[in-house]
């Protein structure tokens, strides 16, 4: 059960991480026609706009955007493990008091 609570943890950090770069991606939009603008969080991932409106990747900031997601998906899948199980027992014995003090 636990590691079931961790890997959805995982993919939920990855999912925001990949939400956050396509959201910065889809804000992107240079001051004028002929400039170009980057894009991407926390690292600039790439770069787009221009006169031709070419949208182009930056390597060193994709290879850290990717570590970046998957440091901080581990963390949060870690703290996910720790408090779903606690909040769930939380939860259980809350019910449990409340069955008996209604009898």
């Amino acid at each position: 059960m636990k590691r079931l609570i961790f890997a959805l943890g995982f993919f939920l950090g990855l999912a925001s991480a990949v939400a956050a770069n396509v959201y910065a991606y889809h804000v992107a939009e240079p001051a004028c026609c002929h400039f170009s603008i980057s894009f991407g969080f926390p690292f600039h991932l790439g770069t787009t706009g221009g006169f031709i409106n070419d949208t182009s990747l930056i390597l060193s900031g994709l290879y850290l955007d990717i570590a970046v997601g998957v440091v901080t998906s581990l963390i949060f899948a870690s703290s996910f493990a720790i408090v779903i199980p606690t909040l769930i027992g939380l939860l259980r014995e809350v019910g449990e008091w409340h069955l008996k003090t209604r009898s």
